[in-house]
């Protein structure tokens, strides 16, 4: 079943997919490690873990949804339910229930990622309703003037941490939302991607796709010297606006490195620095700094007035 898994993946997605075996299971209940192998890895960039069911025993698929949220929530990161599911009427009952699951050569269902695929569908089907972070970022890219408004997957490898399988699926995602069309250049199979506005026009267009690259915040005592984060948040627009600038207590840094470096989280109540775990790099376009997009987008539904006022001061002189 896991090779099955990853011929599956490379089929969908055109990389190899490496499957990293779980070891650490003796916290687990017995049960566990006898109807699963545990895997971890990614699809389209976003780690998740894999359980593949050892088919010891049938398990119905409300038992299936018990398993994945227990080892979800056990190993914080998204678990993805693989097994053969030939009857029809679990897949349904699974998808309700928003269980992820793969069915190797038959069928895929990642809400976590947005993405879906039946048997008789040999394209991901889109089943969200905003854009992942590698078209954000490609969005992003074109504002803030760093990948062409047409640009290919060789442009944009240059500047976004994905992989051209990610590119190509960011590429539909766009189109999905009507930001622009992908093509194919000339005498090639080469993709691209052509945007249909410009600057300030296309930023308005994008508004209710865009997320708040922010996934959440946490409280800590002290800034640990061993995390390099940059300074976000109110404090970041003051530095480049009228509002009142002090000594900075909100920061940001990418939520992959983040987990690579354990802390101490107090609540965030009472935390002196509050840190604020992104789902990219809050640098990637700003170099030491925060991009004003970025900053534009996790400021946006910050209650306070002065900080929106700030805000609008700060979007009216960007040099679209």
């Amino acid at each position: 079943m896991p090779e099955a898994l990853r011929n599956y993946l490379k089929e969908l997605f055109g990389v190899e997919t490496t499957l990293a075996p779980i070891t650490n299971v003796s916290a687990l209940p017995v049960m566990y490690p006898a109807l699963f192998q545990l895997y971890q890895g990614a699809i389209e960039q976003l780690p998740c873990a894999f359980a593949v069911d050892r088919q010891t025993m049938h398990l119905t698929p409300g038992q299936i949804k018990k398993h994945i949220l227990f080892l979800s929530e056990k190993f914080r990161k998204p678990f993805v339910y693989v097994g053969t599911l030939t009857d029809a009427h679990a897949t349904e009952r699974m998808i309700a229930a928003r269980t992820p699951f793969i069915a190797p050569g038959k069928s895929l269902y990642l809400p976590f990622a947005g993405i879906a695929l039946s048997r008789n569908n040999k394209t991901p089907v889109i089943q969200k309703d905003h854009l992942g972070c590698c078209a954000q970022l490609i969005l992003l890219g074109v504002l803030l003037k760093k990948i062409p408004q047409s640009s290919g997957i060789a442009d944009i490898l240059k500047v976004v941490p994905f992989g051209p399988s990610s590119i190509c699926t960011a590429f539909r995602e766009l189109e999905h939302f009507g930001l622009g069309n992908e093509g194919t250049i000339p005498g090639s199979r080469a993709k691209f991607f052509r945007f249909g506005q410009t600057g300030e026009e296309l930023w308005n267009k994008a508004q209710d796709v865009l997320f708040n690259p922010c996934k959440r915040t946490v409280g800590l005592a002290v800034p640990p010297p061993e995390i390099s984060a940059t300074i976000a948040g109110a404090d970041a627009l003051a530095q480049i606006s009228m509002l009142n600038e002090q000594s900075p207590t909100v920061f940001a840094m990418e939520l992959a490195e983040f987990r690579k470096h354990p802390v101490e989280i107090v609540p965030l109540e009472s935390a002196e620095i509050k840190l604020q775990l992104w789902l990219y790099n809050p640098c990637i376009f700003g170099k030491d700094r925060i991009d004003l997009l970025s900053l534009a987008l996790s400021l946006k539904n910050d209650p306070d007035e002065r900080v929106q006022i700030a805000l609008e001061s700060a979007m009216k002189v960007f040099s679209w």
